[in-house]
This record gives structure tokens, sequence and C-alpha cells, in this order.
């Protein structure tokens, strides 16, 4: 009997007390103090679920205080009024508070006279005194209601911390008007990617920061499972390579789950909560169509007040996902207990989102329920549709999982898995897919919406794989065949067609035809009220302009099409790439080199698909221009060497090739001389206007004035069309040559020719690339008349260097949001901004609203520029 009275008063004494501190805990100084800042008012709550580390805290919070910090951790029998105020009477004497009756004498009395007790005993205390309530969430609404009275005019010497795994039934509306609440939630409680590498480094795992990162965002921060994975960890020879197997299904992680999380809710609840984790994320109508229920949002609102692993992904708390440890364990649940109930779950699912409009999700769960009439029935309903928006990649669940038998039953589901490999697989993958759409178009009947599509596949692959005379072929079809020039297709379908035959032309050498079709292209797109395709359209179109001549509408094509992919968070984009591109090729040429590497970045970031590979080496011009105008000749010369070997035998635009080459003799010239400048010319196949405008100049340099003047005379009357920045190239060294051979008429006329091509755009740059040769000629010119005289001084200028030809641009140093670095550690990879949403639950205009914060905070403009600064000012350290 004494023993177990005993045994009884240790027990009650351990609810009286902080518990200990583990032994290799983790001190986080940012959370502690926040509680120390918040008991400087009357209530601080440290809410969150089973396992953030809340009692931790505030026991670590309770060793920096300086003074008595009471401590009552009320059980589920203390959750009455009889049993709670003595055990928060006797925190109050712990914490020094005196003159308050024992504790048995609080069993009978009425809340009220205890109230004035507690009220005398604190009235004229000076110092604050601190009490903490632990498992706030045990307590039943009556105590709850006379902590309010409690509360309602609070104490100034008493200062409360309550802990609970969701939100007390108080009423503190008052107070936190009053700003007299501070709160510290889940989102606060989780572990930054420092605390993480704390936590293991302390537990004795040694990880690399790219693993614990990967922990990280596996765990999501949350304290438990960062624990346990370390435990997992540490009896592990290769630690790292186990991070992508840790999950929910992890023994000590389930058995934590299982014992503070599913244990504790109803069969119903645990039933609800199985059915829904087949899903990422849901809300209540989803729900009810997975669980036959009528309650959907009710019961997530339910979980998320509980305190389970549950969370609302949007501002107004429609949408819900569950911890992605926490699913982990449901899915395993299910499909152990319930493999078939699961394949039904999936098949739900997939309806549910097939009828709302989600492609890609519709698709996932199709696949995963193996349900192919369904699968085909997604692939023929949305499409069209996501072609047109840009968005066809989503279907990409399907490529490899649906049987060959179903694809080749339908039209619609061949050209959509054609046109989706286009965007994901290699090159013969492609082709393989393509064959297979038509050998099944040639035993089906056809509808003009799918054998428009067909036609616009093959033209597709023919851009993608480089096949000029198949392009050309291709599309003319595509505007016979399909009906297009008869208007007799969707505004929105003919758009994409004109804007890919456009594309074609242009780049097949026909210029004038490409502007006319990408012209109507915008504006079918405009009819179709499609931003898609108004920004692809007019990314195109700048090209096509230039190629005919006018830089000025090329640049303001180019920045039309760049402010829709801004509005619309589309970087990332193969047509945003050809937009900055352009833009940026301008910059450079106009020496607004500030905007230039802006653009360049962007160009860049966006050009990564093997099918970008053309325009991944235009990019390299704007480029190699401004490493050779900041002085980086030998990268500029590297750079535009590597372009050429990766553009190999591909055909890539010749206005390309010819930029590159040229620039590749210029740089080669710096360093190895002639002999090596004209090696690099001689291997130039066929010799484009740039390329023949060098060889001018290195007969120019070498004495032979009469020769230069007749290989660029003779090309400048060549044709066919050439970019003005090309062909003043070419009057510049005619200039400089009919100069040298004393004929100053024909000097004039051609210099003037090229200032007239540089005026509408002012194109300045290729005036100053001939630097100071070019500069007694236009000194003379200046002072004996000229339409431009303007253009000609600030060229006069900025060779002499009385004008700063070259800017710099200043970083911003904001610093980024905890989320924001969380998408920033994400970026390295190969995910996609809609792979990003679904890794951390979040909608993708979300993640895209993000990114551009993050672009802006580092000062730059695309996702591979925010990788590198990232990585130069160490903001994957530690993460």
């Amino acid at each position: 009997m004494a023993a177990r009275t005993r045994i009884s008063h240790e027990l009650a004494a351990a609810k009286l007390r902080p518990p200990g501190l583990p032994a290799a805990m983790v001190h986080r100084d940012r959370l502690v103090r926040a509680v120390e800042a918040g008991t400087k008012g009357p209530l601080t709550l440290v809410v969150g679920p089973p396992g953030s580390g809340k009692t931790v805290l505030v026991t670590d919070w309770t060793v920096t205080v300086g003074a008595p910090v009471g401590w009552f951790t009320p059980e589920s029998i203390d959750s009455s009024s009889n049993r709670f105020w003595p055990g928060f009477v006797q925190a109050l004497r712990a914490a020094g508070v005196i003159g308050l009756p024992a504790p048995d004498a609080w069993l009978k009395r009425d809340f009220g006279a205890l109230l004035v007790e507690i009220t005398a005993a604190l009235a004229d205390l000076v110092d604050p005194v601190y009490v903490v309530l632990d498992d706030f969430h045990e307590l039943d609404a009556q105590v709850c209601g006379e902590m309010d009275r409690l509360l309602a005019y609070p104490l100034p010497a008493l200062r409360m911390v309550f802990i609970a795994r969701h939100d007390p039934g108080l009423r503190l509306g008052r107070l936190r008007l009053a700003g007299a609440v501070t709160e510290i939630r889940a989102t606060d409680l989780a572990c930054t990617q420092e605390e993480t590498m704390a936590v293991v480094r302390g537990g004795g795992v040694d990880l690399p920061t790219p693993a614990t990162t990967a922990l990280w965002m596996r765990t999501e921060g949350w304290m438990a499972g960062v624990t346990l994975a370390t435990i997992s960890l540490r009896t592990s020879p290769e630690p790292a390579r186990l991070i992508d197997q840790f999950g929910g299904e992890d023994a000590l992680v389930s058995d934590y789950l299982m014992a503070e999380v599913l244990s504790r809710q109803s069969e119903q609840v645990q039933e609800f909560l199985v059915r829904t984790s087949v899903v990422e994320v849901l809300d209540g109508r989803l729900a009810n169509a997975l669980t036959g229920r009528t309650d959907g949002h009710r019961q997530l609102a339910a979980l998320v007040a509980g305190g389970v692993l549950v969370t609302p992904v949007d501002a107004r708390s429609r949408w819900f996902r569950y911890h992605s440890l926490f699913a982990e364990l449901l899915r395993a649940r299910l499909r152990f207990y319930a493999p078939e109930l699961e394949t039904d779950l999936h098949r739900r699912a997939a309806r549910w989102y097939h009828d709302n409009d989600d492609a890609e999700r519709a698709a996932r769960h199709a696949v995963a329920a193996r349900d192919w009439d369904l699968a085909v029935a997604i692939a023929a309903d949305h499409w069209v549709d996501l072609l047109l928006r840009g968005e066809i990649h989503t279907l990409a669940p399907l490529l490899d999982a649906v049987p060959s038998h179903v694809v080749d039953d339908s039209l619609p589901l061949a050209v959509a898995l054609a046109v989706v490999s286009l965007e994901t697989e290699s090159r013969d993958r492609a082709r393989n897919r393509l064959a297979r759409a038509k050998v099944v178009a040639g035993r089906s009947s056809n509808d003009p919406v799918t054998t428009t599509g067909l036609v616009l596949v093959e033209l597709m692959y023919a851009r993608y794989v480089g096949d000029a005379g198949a392009a050309s072929v291709a599309a003319a079809r595509a505007l016979t065949a399909s009906g297009v020039d008869a208007v007799e297709i969707d505004p929105a379908l003919r758009s994409m067609v004109l804007t890919n035959v456009g594309t074609a032309e242009s780049w097949t050498g026909r210029p004038a035809q490409a502007r006319e079709h990408l012209r109507s292209a915008l504006a079918a797109a405009d009819d179709a009220r499609s931003p898609w395709l108004r920004m692809l359209a007019l990314a195109h179109l700048s090209h096509a302009e230039a190629k005919c001549g006018d830089m000025r509408a090329a640049q303001r094509r180019a920045e039309q099409s760049l402010a829709i992919v801004h509005r619309h968070g589309w970087e990332r984009t193969s047509p945003a790439g050809a937009a900055a591109m352009m833009a940026a090729l301008i910059a450079t040429l106009q020496c607004r080199f500030d905007e230039a590497e802006a653009l360049t970045r962007t160009a860049e970031a966006a050009t990564f698909r093997p099918q970008d590979r053309p325009m991944r080496a235009a990019t390299a011009l704007p480029r190699l221009i401004l490493l050779s105008v900041q002085g980086r000749h030998g990268e500029a010369y590297d750079l535009a060497r590597e372009a050429i070997e990766e553009i190999g035998t591909f055909p890539v635009d010749e206005m390309v090739t010819d930029a590159l080459h040229a620039w590749q003799a210029r740089l080669a010239g710096a360093f190895g001389g002639p002999a090596e400048a004209r090696a690099v010319l001689d291997r130039a196949r066929p010799a484009g206007a740039l390329v023949v405008a060098t060889r001018a100049r290195m007969l120019l340099d070498d004495g032979d004035p009469r020769g230069a003047a007749a290989l660029v005379e003779d090309r400048i009357g060549a044709g066919p069309l050439l970019f003005p920045s090309v062909l003043m190239d070419l009057h510049l060294v005619a200039a400089m040559a009919r100069d040298a051979l004393d004929e100053p008429a024909a000097a004039v006329e051609h210099l003037e020719r090229a200032l007239d091509l540089a005026a509408p755009a002012e194109l300045i740059r290729p005036l100053l690339s001939h630097d100071r040769a070019l500069l007694p000629l236009l000194n003379r010119h200046t002072r004996g008349g000229t339409r431009h005289g303007d253009l000609a001084e600030r060229a006069i200028m900025l060779i002499e260097g009385r004008s700063p030809a070259v800017r710099t641009s200043a970083r911003l140093t904001e610093p980024l949001s905890a989320r924001e670095l969380q998408i920033l550690g994400l970026l390295p990879g190969i995910m996609s901004n809609q792979d990003i949403a679904a890794r951390l639950y979040l909608s993708v205009n979300t993640v895209k609203t993000h990114m551009r914060s993050i672009y802006r905070k580092l000062g730059v403009d695309g996702r591979r520029e925010a990788v590198r600064v990232a990585r130069e000012q160490n903001l994957f350290a530690g993460r």
C-alpha cells in the first residue's frame, strides 16, 4: 500500500515539472526567442501536431528564464474543473506565488471564489509569474470557459504558456485584437534546413548537404520525422542512400504515427483518412467522391482542428493535404488491407479529376487504376486543349503505361502520345510514336481536328529533328489538307498550325512567307483569346520580322511576348527562350548591356530541352557578345566553339551558324593570329554574310582594300534578306575599304547606308565592333553632314571612351522566405513547376509566384541563373 501511494505521489509530481531534455537535443534559438518575446504578455500559445517539438521547445525556454516556472501537464483524468484547478494552483506555488490555500482546499470551491483568491495572490506582485500548461487540448469545455474568465482581464504579473495539439477552446479574439497573445504554430515549429542538419549531426549521422536537404524536404521539417529518421540512419553504413527510401512505412515512423495520431481517431475517421490518402490534395467534394459521404469538408476541417497531420493549402481552407509521411502510412495500410479498394479509389479519383478538367491528375490516377478506357477518354477530351495551352506534357503519365493495343485502337490517344513524346522523350521514341499514330490514322475514320493534329505533329517532328525538307512538305500539308486557309477549324488550332508553319518557313529561308503566316497566327490567337498562343506567335514573329529587316518590329514583338511570359510565369518554356533570345540580341546591338544580360539569362534558362538545341545555339550569340564586351575573350571563344560543336550536322538557321563562325574567327584572331582565324573561316560552309564580312576585314587589315571591297560588295547585292546588323557590317567594311582606296564618295555612300540601317532601332554595336579603324572616316562623315548625326556622334564617343558602353547591375539583398528557400532548393534538379507544386502540395500558380519573387530578390530572370547566383551566395549551404 505504501509503495502504491509513493508511486501515485511520484506520478502526480511528474505532472508538475517539465520533462527532461533529450540528450542530443538541438537548441532552436529562433523559437526560444519567440517564446521569450511572447511571455512579455499574458498568453503564449504553442500549437502543433504530435512530434513537432512543442514541449521540448518550452522546456528549453524554461532553462533560460532565470526565474521559477510553474508547470502542469494535465492528463485526460485531469480535464474536469475540480481536477484541473488544484494542479494549476500547484503550478502557481511552484512559480513562487504565496498566500494560496493548499490544493485540497480548492476541490469543492466555486470557481468564482477561486478566481478571487488567485487575483488577490497575484495582485501586488511586480516580478512576472510564469506558468506552463502542457497538453491543454485535454481540458474540457468547462475548464476552457473558466480559463476565459481568468484571461478576460489579464493579471499583470501572470504570464502563461499553453501547449496544445490543436487550438484550445478559448475565446481569444479580444486578446488577439489587443496584441496580448503570441501564437507559435506548426509552420513555425517545422525545422529549418539548418536545424535539420543539426539534429542529424547531433544524432551521430554524417550526411552530405544534398542528402540533408532531401531529408528535410522528405520530412517537411517535422521534428519527430527528422529525429526518427536520424535513429534509422544511424545503423546504416551508407545513410545517404537510404534517404529516398525513408518514409511513412519506416518502422519507427509508422509506430509513432500509429500510436500518437491514427489510433486516437475513431474507426470512421480512420476509414476516411485511409480512403482519401490516395490523392495528394483534396477538398470536400473530392473527399465525398472517394468516401461516398456528404460531409467531406466538415471532416477535413475537424481533422485540422483536432491537430491531426492535416493542413489547408489555400487561404480559404478549401483544399487540404496530409503530411507526406502520414499519407504514406495511410496508403501502406490501404495496400495491405484492401488492395482491391485501392484500385477503385484511384478510378474514382481519375473520374473526378477528369470531370473537373484536371487532365494531369486524371491521367495519373487512371494509370494507377489501369482503367484504359478512362485513359483514352482523358486523352481524347483534353489533348487539343492542353496542346493549345502549352500543357501537353501533363499527359506524360500515359506514355509508358498504356498498353500498345489500347493505343492502336484510339487515334486521339496515339496523336496525343506522339505530341507528348515530342516534349518529353528522345528523338527516336518520338519518331516511333509518330509512326504508330500514322498507322492508326490509316485505318481510322478521322475527324478534322484529329487529322489536323496529326499533320501538326508531323510538322513539329520535322522541326524537332531538323529535317528542312520534311518541314516544308508538312507545312504545305498543314495549310491545305487541314483547311487552315479556308478558316475551317477552331481559331486556337488554326493559330497553332499557322505558328508552326511560319516557324518552319522562317527556319527554311522564307522569312517573308513566315511573317505573313505568323501575323495570321497572332490574329487567330487573339480571336481565340489565348495568352499562350499569342505569346507563342509573337515569339516566333519577332524572328521573322528581324529576318525581314525590321528590327524595331522584332524588338516590339519580342517584348510583347515576354510581357505575357512574365505575367503567366512561363519563363521555363521554349517560346520564352525564343523571345528572350531575340530581345537579348537586339539589346546587345543597342549597347543596352544590362538588359541584354537579364534577357540572355532568361533565354538560357528556357532552352534546356533536347528540342531547344537550335535556340540554345542562337542564345550563345548575345552571351558571347556580352563576354567580349566585358573583355572575357577566352570564355567567348570557348562558348562559340562549343555552340558550333553542339550544332553538329543539325540544320540550324544559317544566320546563326554564320554569326557563330564569324565570332569564333574574330576571337581566334585575337588569340592565335590571322592564320587561326582563317582556318575557322575556311571551315564555315557555306560562307554566310558575316563570315564574308570578317574575311574582308582581314583582307583590309592585310593591306588589300580592293580585295576586301570586291568581297563585301558582291555579297551586298547577292541576297537573300539579311539582318540589318549583318548588312551594316558589310557596308562598314566596304566603306573602310573604299576610304583606303581614296574613293571618298563610295566610302560615304556605304557609311551612310550603314547608318540608315542602324538608325531605326539604334543598332550602334556594329559601329563599335570596328573600333578605332572606323573612327577617322566616321569623324569626317559627321563633320561633312549626315542624316544621322546624333547616332554617329554617340558612336564616336563610345569608341573614344568618352561614354560608358557597359553598365553593371546591382544584386538585390532582400532575404528569401522559408518557403522561397524550400523552392530554391528544388531548382537545381529537373523538376517542372508542376512537379515542385506536387512535391510541396502547393498550387502551380503559388509556385510561380514564389519563383518570380526568388528571381526578383536574386536579381535574375531565370531558373538557371537563380541556381548559379544561389551557389555563388552559398544559399544551398546547410540546405
